[in-house]
């Protein structure tokens, strides 16, 4: 007696592709979903603002403009630094974007000259710059 003859083939080539595609396309599914969420970790420290600085000579005065702001901004939560002293005399309780505050700087500033100017908001360097002081 003859016995039945078995065809042994494995998967044919186009499933087996369409098999690679799949897990392909599933494993690069997970390690973008894993890489978006440290993204949106780093992103939640904190608000962003955008200020701009003016010194002026002729009243000693910092001219501090907050550009731009997701919040109103408590300036208690505010730090700014003129060449390595800090600034503390800051009398403006809350600023929205657009506005302008002014803070005595409690040290002689001289026209024409370049002053190093940071602001700190929440422990996070918001601005740092070199402005002329205007006269």
């Amino acid at each position: 007696m003859r016995r039945p003859e078995v065809k042994l083939s494995g998967i044919s080539p186009v499933v087996a592709i369409l098999l690679i595609v799949a897990i392909t396309i599933i494993l690069a599914g997970v390690v973008s979903i894993w890489v978006f969420s440290f993204a949106t970790e780093t992103n939640e420290e904190g608000d962003t603002y955008l200020f701009k600085t003016d010194l002026e000579a002729s009243d000693d005065t910092i001219h501090v403009s907050l550009m731009s702001g997701s919040k109103i901004l408590n300036t208690s939560r505010i730090r700014i630094m003129i060449d390595d002293t800090w600034i503390s005399n800051i009398t403006v309780e809350e600023i929205r974007a657009g506005e302008l505050f002014i803070v005595d700087c409690n040290m002689e500033i001289i026209a024409g000259n370049v002053y190093h100017v940071k602001i700190i908001v929440d422990n996070r360097m918001m601005y740092e710059g070199d402005p002329v002081a205007n006269p």
